[in-house]
This record gives structure tokens, C-alpha cells and sequence, in this order.
């Protein structure tokens, strides 16, 4: 249910060329951002924690950073003049002086630009988060090194306007954490359903939806429990807070990228929620020292899932893209007069055609039982085996050669072969790859 594209991704050269359906998409987005971003900083008011007014969670910049990854960059300007009224929209009704909401708005967007920069460069393609490396560059460049520059000059606008008290750098720390927490948790859920979400929810069987069912169902009692009790119960049950893991674990695990970003993003809110309520187990100190309890423990219990949930996300992309070469490779086997084999670093056979035991008369079963030294004529093997060394040291990535086999009634068999070898994902050599193609009739 969570696998699936509302707004398609546009980074290739012919993508960024100008058309109606692009034109279309950069202003459907424009309109999601004004709307996003206005509401989203009503919310993030909202949960400023008191006393003071310590926003836990700030998010129209990873409004303004999601949609921006999701339009080319000739259609930014677009994407940035739909934020300014929903920020002059939201900020002047807080009775702010218009000179530093005009100074946050340059802030809050140069956190977005710098982020969406660093990734269009880095990435050179559509962000994913079933890839971790996708994810590690959003994790360094989108949800730290932006949001520090950011909160940084965002701070000092503050100063500047004559409205900063107590330390800047406490100031900071809780823009930053706030800022940080945002990116991590929001632009995951925007960016994988706008790719292909909604049409994997229409796809997806019933059985997909009871699961999904059952799992927001779960989550929603564990993380009420845990972030909506009173302090005392949270206090008195520290057990609490690790209630929503195992639905957290759940989402990772069958519903990848998407839904743990999901799941992740509810979270969020049931202890953002509880806290700004004076509930749950983040209420026992100062309003910035609660702010910054719920932003770390949201934050580290973010980034590992998101990375599990990339990893088994990649894992599975390349089981299935082995699978289907495989089952590409048999049927290559089946049909073709070029036989394939699986040798061992040592010479012996792994996996041979049936086509290459007719071509020698040997049992695919005598065949599994020998090296290729036993089927090779004497004369032809040390040329062969030296060749499979300078593979083994890495001094080459392929060779040809003819060489003679011996049938098991003695006749000689002339063939071509090409062969490589297979590394394992750390590069380390396991087996040989042999391309066999029988050249008797030729010789």
C-alpha cells in the first residue's frame, strides 16, 4: 500500500525542456507550497513550547526544499514567489515587524536553495530514499549543512532586528535541531509519495490495506500511550517510550522508504503533540530544554530507520534485478549454442549446461565432480590456468583463448571461451564466469 507518482520527478535533459505538462507541474506544486508552507507555520506556532516561544518544529522550509527537489530548476522562481505571501501570510499575523519577516523569509530560503543544490549536484538524478546513498547525501547536505547556514544567518537577522535575547548560540541550537527535524521527517514522506505513492495505494490488494490498517491502528495507541500520558505515568514507566519501535521496525521492514518516513512523521506529531500539552515523558524541564529532548530523540531514532529501511530497499532491488538476470541467463542457456559456466576459484565446476555435458559425453554429476584440469588436454591448461590467475590478482578483466577439451572417449574437442571473474560486494574475487562456444568443425 505504501509502495508508489503525483508529482514526477524532472532532472534529465529532455525532462528540463520546456512543455505544457511541466508547465503544469511546477504550478500545481506552486500552489502546493503556499498552501503548505502558510499551514505549516500556523502548526509550527502552534507547537512552540511554553513558556517562551520555542517552536519544536518548524516546517515550511522542508515545504519549500520538497517541492523545489520535485520541479526542474528553471521553475524555482516559481516555486519561491508561491511561498513569500503564505510566509508574509503567517508571519504578520504574529505581529512581527514586517522588516524581519522579510529577513526569515530570506532565510528560510536559502536553507531550501543551498539543500536542493547540493543534492541536484551530488545526486544527479531524482532523489530516492530506497538508495542510501541517495539518502546520505540528503542526510549531510538537505538536513545539516543547510540548516546550519541557515540558522545561523537566521539568528543573527534576529539580532539585528533588535530581537534577540538570552544566548545566541542556545538560540541556534533549537532553530537548527528544529530545522533539521523537519527536513528529516518531512521531505522522506513528500518526496516517496509524490513518487508513485497514490497509484501504488490504488494498486495495492486488500490484504495490503488490513496490514497498513493494523499497523497505523498499533502505532496510534503505543505513541498515544507513550507521548499523551500524564508526566507522572511517563516517568513512573520510562518502558513507554519504546512502545511505537516495533511498529516503527514493522514499516521498514514491509512497507520500505515510504512507510517508515510515514509512520516516523506521525510519531513526530503524537510526541510534539503531548509535549506542547504539558503530556508524556518530555515536559520536566525548560521549554527550550524539552524542545531540544524531543528533537534529538525524533531525530536519532529517524536517521536509523530511514537508513534500514534504504538498505533493505537497495538489498531488494538487487536480489530482484539478479533474479531476473538469472532467469535471462537460463533461458539464454536453454537456447543458444553458447554455454555458460560457473568455475570455482580452485578449477572446479559450480554449475554447467547440459549442452556443454553432451559436448564432452560426462554426467552433469561427473562433470560437478572435477575441475576444469580434468576436461582441459594437457597441453592447453597451464596457458588457461596462468590466464585465471592474473584474474585472481585483479591484473585483468577478461581473456579469450581456444583451447582443446578431451571427450570421455578420448576425442578432442576444440572450443572458444571468454572468461571473467565474479567479486563479491567487497571486491574480492569468489568465482569464474566462462563463455564456452564449441569451434571443432572451424579448426
Amino acid at each position: 500500500m505504501f509502495e508508489a507518482v503525483a508529482f514526477p520527478h524532472a532532472k534529465s535533459s529532455e525532462q528540463q525542456k520546456s512543455s505544457p505538462e511541466s508547465a503544469r507541474r511546477a504550478f500545481f506544486v506552486a500552489a502546493f507550497v503556499f498552501a503548505g508552507y502558510y499551514l505549516t507555520a500556523k502548526i509550527g506556532f502552534a507547537f512552540a513550547l511554553q513558556p517562551g516561544s520555542v517552536s519544536t518544529l518548524w516546517m515550511p522550509n522542508a515545504i519549500l526544499l520538497a517541492a523545489l527537489l520535485l520541479v526542474p530548476k528553471r521553475s524555482w522562481w516559481m516555486i519561491i514567489l508561491a511561498a513569500l505571501p503564505g510566509h508574509l501570510a503567517a508571519e504578520l499575523q504574529s505581529g512581527v515587524p514586517a522588516t524581519m519577516v522579510l529577513s526569515w523569509f530570506l532565510s528560510n530560503t536559502l536553507q531550501a536553495v543551498v539543500g536542493a543544490l547540493c543534492v541536484d549536484y551530488f545526486v544527479k538524478g531524482p532523489l530516492r530514499f530506497d538508495s542510501f546513498r541517495g539518502l546520505a547525501i540528503f542526510l549531510l547536505f538537505a538536513a545539516s549543512f543547510a540548516p546550519l547556514v541557515a540558522s545561523c544567518i537566521d539568528i543573527a537577522f534576529i539580532w539585528m532586528n533588535g530581537l534577540g535575547t538570552g544566548s545566541y548560540w542556545e538560540a541556534w541550537r533549537v532553530r537548527f535541531l528544529s530545522n533539521a527535524l523537519a527536513t528529516i521527517t518531512l521531505v522522506p514522506v513528500i518526496i516517496t509519495w509524490a513518487d508513485g505513492g497514490i497509484a501504488a495505494m490504488a494498486k495495492a490488494p486488500l490484504r495490503r490495506w488490513i496490514e497498513a490498517a493494523l499497523l497505523i491502528g498499533g502505532l496510534l495507541l503505543a505513541g498515544g500511550a507513550a507521548f499523551t500520558s500524564s508526566t507522572q505515568t511517563a516517568v513512573s514507566t520510562p518502558s513507554l517510550l519504546y512502545w511505537p519501535l516495533p511498529f516503527l521496525l514493522w514499516a521498514t521492514v514491509r512497507f520500505g522508504p515510504r512507510g517508515a518516513s510515514t509512520l516516523l512523521l506521525i510519531v513526530m506529531f503524537l510526541a510534539i503533540y503531548g509535549a506542547t500539552h504539558g503530556q508524556g515523558p518530555f515536559v520536566s524541564q525548560s521549554s527550550a530544554d524539552n524542545a531540544i529532548s524531543i528533537q534529538w530523540f525524533l531525530i536519532v531514532t529517524s536517521i536509523p530507520l530511514m537508513s534500514l529501511a534504504a538498505v533493505i530497499a537497495e538489498r531488494k532491488q538487487v536480489n530482484e534485478a539478479l533474479s531476473k538476470s538469472e532467469a535471462r541467463l537460463a533461458r539464454a542457456e536453454e537456447f543458444s549454442v553458447v554455454m555458460v559456466t560457473h568455475v570455482g576459484l580452485d578449477g572446479r565446476w559450480l554449475k554447467v549446461p547440459p549442452q556443454l555435458c553432451e559436448l564432452v559425453g560426462y554426467t552433469e554429476e561427473e562433470l560437478l565432480s572435477q575441475t576444469f584440469k580434468d576436461l582441459t588436454h594437457p597441453d592447453d591448461f597451464e596457458a588457461d590456468w596462468s590466464q585465471c590467475q592474473r584474474l585472481i590478482n585483479g591484473e585483468m578483466k577478461s581473456f579469450d583463448m581456444e583451447k582443446r577439451y578431451l571427450h570421455k572417449n578420448g576425442n578432442v574437442i576444440w572450443v572458444y571461451l571468454n572468461c571473467s571473474v565474479v567479486e563479491d560486494d567487497n571486491g574480492t574475487p569468489v568465482q569464474f564466469l566462462t563463455y564456452i562456444r564449441e569451434v571443432t568443425d572451424r579448426k
